[in-house]
């Protein structure tokens, strides 16, 4: 099992040098900057708020009715979002 890990770990580092150096150091500061995994990959995978930049978002894994880790919820502006799409839910 450890030889395994290991050799995932190696593959990892291997790959690692290729990514473009913007993000190596976008997922470096996400990592620096989170204390769980899940805020990591919320990070990572949400980022910020594209109405007001804020970084106070989440997923929507946990909110009853939408339940999708892609969808980006804003608590600045109560707002959902996806990541690179122009359009905003607003419920009302």
């Amino acid at each position: 099992m450890l030889k395994l890990k290991m050799k995932n770990m190696v593959n990892i580092w291997q790959k690692w040098k290729f990514l473009p150096q913007e993000i190596q150091e976008a997922l470096k500061k996400a990592f620096d900057e989170t204390t769980s995994k899940e805020d990591f990959i919320s990070e990572i995978m949400i980022g910020a708020c594209p109405i007001c930049e804020s970084n106070v978002t989440r997923d929507c894994d946990e909110v009853d009715g939408i339940q999708d880790i892609t969808i980006g919820l804003c608590m600045a502006v109560v707002i959902c979002f996806v990541q690179g799409v122009e359009e905003t839910y607003h419920r009302t």
